[in-house]
């Protein structure tokens, strides 16, 4: 019962996470209907694990139409399924590598700017480097001049440089969201845009179908174990009994024959009187008629099942000896030939004996189901 536990748990586990990226991933590329989009999602995918149960659970039962239109129905949402887990996926990804190209065109930007700064700078450095050095009071007043402008060039290339460092950490920070692909990449020597498409590809053949066979393995794990405990309370009693009894009748030993003969009733009246029985079956037809249980005392507590009627052990008292090891041979589910052979009997004998005591039981009041004697 635990295996059977946790195959329903990791089937309903992966099969709940592909319906979720499945169906955001459904949402994301029909982003006008969101919700309708979800809501469809959800209905069909239930719908998907309950056709893959009951096609396995009825396979045999319903018509061969219906079974082509569910095992296509089946197939198709699980192509669907995969997709929508392939955009979801492609989806992820495609949002952190846009992230990194928008960070790295902001760097290049800056990058951009900061060399015309530092162009600027040297430009108006260039101007005061030109004036003589003879010329020290120009150049000393050119210097005045352009101070300031030096001034907010430094400080705009220090802006620069610092948002250019924090660039850098986004980058960085960005590339490890994905850089096992990266890694991949260049491990089977492709291009990235390749790894990823191979990488998710390989994600999606496992993921929904991986659901749908787990949970044929489920629904299969179940039936036999329904299908065993069928089996287990069939042959209880011929389980219980299996020691007791053998497919060959026993023997009598020659001594306690010997004294039996001597008994009242004999062994030999036994058998004369079973010949007359046997002789008289084919002659006439015995008349059905109600037990006598008038004498009988009977115990609620003490009960056992022939023939499907629920009755007092007590009720044996009322037939014949004979009568009482055929219903207790049944009850203890002894098969027909081992009966048969114990009570040196042909099997159709001991069928049409079976059947009789079955009228009786009727007649006296008992329901029974003459087919369920021998199952």
């Amino acid at each position: 019962m635990g295996m059977i536990i946790l195959l329903a748990f990791t089937a309903l586990l992966i099969a709940s996470n592909a319906a979720y990226f499945s169906i955001i991933g459904l949402a994301a590329m029909f982003s006008a209907s969101y919700w309708p989009v979800v809501f469809m999602g959800i209905s069909l995918e239930a719908g998907k694990l309950v056709a893959t149960s009951y096609v396995y659970r009825a396979w045999s039962e319903i018509s061969i139409a219906m079974r082509t239109y569910l095992m296509a129905a089946i197939a198709l949402l699980m192509l669907i399924t995969s997709l929508g887990i392939f955009g979801f996926l492609s989806h992820g990804y495609g949002a952190s590598l846009t992230e990194l190209h928008k960070v790295q065109l902001i760097h290049e930007s800056k990058q951009v700017e900061l060399n015309r700064v530092l162009k600027r700078i040297d430009q108006v450095h260039s101007v005061i480097s030109s004036i003589p050095v003879t010329y020290i009071t120009k150049r000393m007043e050119l210097q005045a001049q352009q101070q300031p402008l030096l001034d907010s060039l430094a400080r705009q290339e220090t802006n620069l440089r610092n948002d250019i460092v924090e660039l850098n950490k986004q980058i960085l920070e960005v590339q490890t969201h994905i850089g096992p692909i990266l890694y991949i990449a260049d491990m089977f020597n492709l291009d990235q845009q390749e790894a990823v498409k191979y990488f998710i590809f390989a994600i999606v053949l496992v993921f929904d179908p991986l659901a749908v066979i787990l949970v044929l393995a489920t629904n299969c794990a179940l039936s036999h174990r329904h299908s065993g405990s069928k089996k287990v309370i069939k042959n209880d009693g011929r389980a219980q009994n299996s020691k007791d009894y053998t497919d060959k009748p026993a023997s009598i030993p020659k001594t306690l024959a010997a004294t039996a003969k001597l008994q009242k009733p004999s062994i030999n009246l036994m058998e004369s009187t079973l010949s007359a029985i046997k002789a008289s079956k084919g002659s006439h037809k015995e008349r059905v008629v109600p037990l006598d249980l008038s004498n009988t005392v009977i115990d609620p507590n003490e009960n056992i099942v022939f023939a499907g009627a629920k009755m007092p052990k007590a009720v044996l008292n009322a037939l014949s000896e004979q009568d009482q090891a055929l219903v207790l041979g049944v009850v203890r589910g002894m098969s027909l030939s081992v009966l048969a052979g114990r009570l040196s009997m042909k099997e159709s004998e001991v069928k049409q004996r079976c059947e009789f005591i079955a009228q009786r039981l009727f007649a006296t009041g008992y329901t029974v189901n003459v087919k369920s004697i021998f199952v």
